[in-house]
């Protein structure tokens, strides 16, 4: 029996997927671009399911949402 449900949910995550690569700057897309996208096994909160990271950038996959994190760490390093 198919898992129409499921395969819903794959299409529609393929389909987020590319439009954030065909929405995201050239040079953004050229950082993240071959990054493995990592799986949560409980290293995260239950409700991120990937991760990718290119140095300070990180971009988490949940269910129904995605996060972009992106971090300058100029004055940390500047104080120390």
């Amino acid at each position: 029996m198919l898992n129409l449900a499921g395969m819903m949910k794959a299409s529609l995550l393929g389909m987020i997927i590319l439009c954030i690569g065909l929405s995201l700057p050239s040079n953004l897309f050229g950082q993240i671009q071959g990054q493995e996208f990592i799986p949560n096994q409980g290293q995260w909160p239950q409700d991120v399911l990937y991760m990718a990271k290119e140095g300070t950038q990180k971009i988490w996959f949940g269910q129904d949402r995605f996060l972009f994190e992106f971090n300058d760490f100029s004055d940390l390093e500047a104080a120390h």
